[in-house]
């Protein structure tokens, strides 16, 4: 499974978490390995996978998730009404990576990605 599309290299088996397992649902890297790029996604499919990873807890996991979702995000239209959501699980990963490590980069990021988020929430529902 390769995924330079999505700017990072493949993460292998045994660092992957186990949620997706546990949920019975399909992994981030299940959901995103068919996609041949971003932009060429549907728009469901973004979102499933944007929502797979909101369930990662493992750093290693979240650290290798945050580019694809960065790419996956800047791939939704401006006014794309799922674009707010998607938004929203990339702060939420950025934070929980800020909580995992203390580095305040993260959280830097986590920060200006839901300001982000609140205007295009007010913007689609304008």
């Amino acid at each position: 499974m390769d995924f330079k599309v999505f700017g990072v290299g493949g993460l292998q088996q045994e660092n992957r978490s186990f949620d997706s397992v546990f949920s019975g649902q399909p992994s981030f890297w299940d959901l995103i390995a068919p996609l041949q790029s971003p932009s060429m996604a549907t728009g469901m499919q973004r979102v499933y996978a944007l929502h797979s990873a909101f369930r990662m807890t493992d750093m290693v996991e979240i650290e290798a998730a945050i580019e694809p979702c960065r790419l996956l995000v800047a791939s939704f239209h401006p006014s794309d009404q799922f674009k707010s959501g998607g938004v929203v699980v990339l702060g939420t990963l950025l934070f929980r990576a800020f909580k995992l490590t203390n580095n305040i980069e993260y959280l830097n990021e986590a920060i200006l990605i839901l300001r982000v988020s609140t205007y295009l929430m007010r913007s689609v529902s304008e």
